[in-house]
């Protein structure tokens, strides 16, 4: 029984740094290519997330929001055999971006927009537009407030908005019991 609750406790309090530190970065990779010629070199690119009407929610320098326009500042970001790999939001070898907060996704249908300039035939807009699917829209989702007692509704951890943890059942959860998490005890997964 002190075991069964130890792994309860343990996993109420993992829950809260994962909840806090939600990363306001998108991992986003490609190709380009130059007259057909994978580009190797160091690569000027912009980039922005639209909505559904084709309007910024977010540019790489928080500017030209709420306009269907380029950002004006470039990242640099190395280009090895046409594959080059960035955090959106993030920093790295020679950019720093505005970081993704979770309000760019406070709708549906959000997309990517790359421009790339390789020094020599000036700035062209990479097309199509990326579909950014269910990864990103992650930063909207609500933490886990409680876990349930199978097969009830009733609560056997909560965790309130200031952290803190209670114990809400005199039921025992078992190794290998079904318990579900958030205000869906239907969702299951085992312990």
């Amino acid at each position: 029984m002190r075991r069964l609750l130890f792994i309860g406790l343990v996993f109420g309090f993992s829950v809260l740094p994962a909840m806090a530190d939600v990363p306001q970065t998108i991992n986003h990779q490609g190709v380009v290519k130059v007259s057909g010629v994978p580009f190797n070199d160091m690569g000027h690119f912009k980039f922005a997330i639209l909505n559904a009407s084709g309007v910024n929610v977010w540019t790489n320098d928080n500017s030209n929001l709420v306009l269907n326009g380029v950002p004006n500042t470039f990242e640099d970001v190395t280009v090895t055999d046409g594959v080059y790999s960035v955090l959106l939001g993030g920093s790295g070898p020679g950019y720093t971006m505005t970081p993704i907060t979770h309000t760019v996704f406070n709708g549906q249908d959000r997309r990517l927009r790359i421009w790339f300039d390789d020094g020599v035939n000036g700035l062209q807009q990479l097309t199509p537009d990326h579909s950014l699917t269910s990864a990103p829209y992650a930063q909207q989702a609500t933490p886990p407030s409680q876990l349930f007692v199978p097969e009830t509704s009733a609560p056997a951890i909560n965790v309130d908005n200031n952290g803190g943890i209670s114990m809400g059942t005199s039921h025992t959860i078992q190794l290998n019991d079904p318990v579900g998490f958030g205000a869906n005890p239907a969702a299951n997964t085992q312990v």
